[in-house]
């Protein structure tokens, strides 16, 4: 089996990910932005997807009933593949209403001004470091899959991970979960 070279914590050992507090504290800070703001930020938090992929979301890939969004994956080296990611049904909802904008996207802002949006929100919630990104919500939506026990070929198609190897990263997380198998053996 071949090591991965990503990790949920940097090279000084710092978390990239955000723990249960912190993801609350995230949710209450973007009552600070504006609603279209606020849906951008919680479709990362709910999906996992990369800022690019939200970004070019547009009102076909919001299926309501069916209850998910439709990404194009990136990093896929020019191939076209697209993945069902559920999501809460009144954030669909809501993102579904979004006024459509002049070229069809939901959101209309480049790659930095979605960034300082989530760095606004991060910091309105005071947290700080390599955690308070746009990938640590990824890295959080990773996390959160396996302390949920969700089974990670479920959280590698959510991700849209080519190698199983690239989620399993999520597995070295230290929390609850973690103390209550070790406690077993204490």
């Amino acid at each position: 089996m071949r090591q991965s070279t990503h990790s949920i914590f940097s090279s000084n050992g710092s978390r990239k990910y955000l723990t249960s507090n912190e993801r609350e504290a995230f949710k209450q800070a973007l009552n600070c932005l504006g609603p279209t703001e606020q849906l951008f930020c919680l479709t990362l938090l709910y999906t996992g997807c990369r800022i690019s992929e939200a970004l070019s979301l547009c009102p076909s890939n919001i299926h309501v009933e069916e209850g998910f969004i439709v990404f194009r994956s990136l990093k896929k080296r020019g191939r076209i593949v697209m993945r069902c990611v559920p999501a809460p049904q009144d954030h669909l909802a809501a993102l579904f209403d979004l006024t459509l904008l002049e070229n069809n996207r939901l959101f209309l802002w480049g790659r930095t001004h979605a960034w300082k949006i989530i760095k606004q929100a991060m910091g309105q919630a005071g947290i700080t470091g390599i955690k308070a990104t746009p990938r640590g919500l990824r890295h959080t939506y990773g996390t959160r899959g396996v302390m949920k026990d969700i089974p990670l070929d479920r959280i590698q198609k959510w991700l849209g991970h080519k190698d199983i190897q690239t989620t399993f990263i999520y597995t070295n997380i230290i929390g609850q979960q973690e103390r209550e198998l070790a406690e077993r053996v204490w």
